[in-house]
This record gives structure tokens, C-alpha cells and sequence, in this order.
């Protein structure tokens, strides 16, 4: 196995430093709106449950004042001997008294399931926000941060020293004549890396379309296709597709006679 690493094009590298930075870029504004978004979120669960308590404080206040109505009205009461029952009846504010406290034991479940959601929450924001122990990893915000504050950098500084080598190689003067130098081929191309004469591809075209031919011919009985007297034309470079060199998705490619 071969020591070092081949390099064919210099600007691909550049290129990938520089995506490698916007990641860590992007990384870290996804950190701040993650993190904008929920403590949001923990906000607007707090000021719920702080309603919630509200609602069930007044909730309470109107339960002491219906069952003190109550009260006042029992002792009130006197027994009536030709009715044989106690007057007033106090119905009314029995019946306040018990609409008071369904309203209450209503409120009291909202405050509580509240109060679990509150809870909930706020420890899922604590697990993301975990720097992590010897035992547990660290949460996603520490991730995240490590990689876009810490990865980032020391990858994109590791990847100028091999882009500034590369330059140095390029630049470097091997002490020969220039007039005997003629061509600078690379050792790693082959073949099939090299670009088609117009001959290979015309041979390339006429096979890829007897190929196409003996295809439908086979398929004829069970599909009824026609014969393959019809191309597919790229829109862009208007060579047929096998033959195009402007690698366009073909999304609004073109028939043209053969």
C-alpha cells in the first residue's frame, strides 16, 4: 500500500474547507434557535400553569364565599311544624356549594397536569443542555456546540496546512529546463478517465442505439413498442443523453428523429 495522499484538484479542496466552515456556521445558529425556541417554550408552559393557578385560586375564593352562604343559611333555618321540613330550604346554596367544588376539582386536574407538563419539559431542556459525566454523554446542545465551536475550527485549520502543501508542491521549482518541459500528465489517470474523440462518441451513440433497438424488438410482443427510431435530446448541450457533458438532471429533455 502506497504512502501519502493523491490530490487532483486543488479547488476541490477549497471548496470543501469552505463547506466544512459553513457547516460549523450554520451548526451554530441552529444552536441559538434551538436553544431561542425552547426556552420559549418553557415560558409560555410557566405563564400557562401560572393562569392555571390563578384560576384555580378564584375557583377557591368562590367556594369559601358559596359555602359561607351555606352556613348562614343553615343557621338561619327554622323548623316549620305544618310543613313538617326546615325553612328556608338552603337548596340554592347547596347547590352553588356543589357547582363551586366541581369547578375547583376541575381547576385542581389543571393545575396538576400543568404542573407535569411544566415538569416534563424542563427535563428534556435539562438532558439537551447536559454537559455529560464520566458515566452519561453529554446532551445535544453540548454536542453541537463541541463540533461547531471546537471540530469546526481544527478541521478547517487542518485543512489550509494540506491546501498550502498542495501549493507549495505546485510552485516548487524542480530545476529543469522549461523549454524541455512539455507536458504534465498525471501517473493516476487511466483510460477511461480521458475524454471521448468524436469518432468513440459517434460509435457510442450508434451502439446505444442498436442496443435500444434490440431491447424494444425483444419487448415488441409483450409491450407493442415501436421500433427505436427516436433519440432522447438533452436541452442544454443538445446531445443525446448518453453523449451529454453538461450533467443536467434532464427533467425537460427532447425527442428529435433519428
Amino acid at each position: 500500500m502506497e504512502d501519502g495522499v493523491k490530490i487532483r484538484n486543488i479547488e476541490s479542496l477549497r471548496d470543501f474547507s469552505n463547506l466544512i466552515a459553513f457547516t460549523g456556521e450554520s451548526v451554530t445558529t441552529i444552536i441559538e434557535n434551538v436553544s431561542n425556541y425552547i426556552d420559549g417554550v418553557n415560558d409560555v408552559l410557566e405563564k400557562q400553569l401560572e393562569l392555571l393557578r390563578e384560576e384555580l385560586e378564584k375557583a377557591e375564593k368562590e367556594l369559601e364565599k358559596a359555602e359561607r352562604a351555606l352556613s348562614d343559611c343553615e343557621d338561619s333555618q327554622e323548623y316549620d311544624e305544618e310543613a313538617k321540613e326546615y325553612r328556608p330550604s338552603c337548596s340554592c346554596e347547596r347547590g352553588a356549594v356543589e357547582s363551586a367544588w366541581e369547578i375547583v376539582s376541575q381547576c385542581r386536574a389543571n393545575v396538576k397536569a400543568g404542573e407535569q407538563i411544566l415538569y416534563e419539559c424542563k427535563t428534556e431542556i435539562n438532558d439537551y443542555k447536559f454537559s455529560g459525566s464520566i458515566i452519561e454523554p453529554p446532551g445535544g446542545h453540548c454536542l453541537m456546540e463541541y463540533m461547531a465551536q471546537t471540530q469546526t475550527p481544527k478541521i478547517v485549520e487542518q485543512m489550509h496546512e494540506y491546501i498550502g502543501h498542495a501549493e507549495d508542491v505546485l510552485t516548487m521549482d524542480l530545476g529543469g529546463d522549461v523549454q524541455d518541459v512539455q507536458v504534465i500528465s498525471n501517473p493516476n489517470v487511466t483510460e477511461e478517465d480521458l475524454p471521448m474523440s468524436e469518432n468513440e462518441r459517434v460509435n457510442r451513440f450508434k451502439v446505444n442505439i442498436q442496443e435500444e433497438k434490440q431491447n424494444q424488438a425483444n419487448n415488441a410482443q409483450c409491450w407493442n413498442l415501436a421500433d427505436a427510431n427516436r433519440a432522447m435530446r438533452c436541452p442544454n448541450c443538445g446531445r443525446p443523453l448518453q453523449l451529454c457533458i453538461c450533467n443536467n438532471l434532464h427533467a425537460d429533455i427532447k425527442i428529435y428523429s433519428k
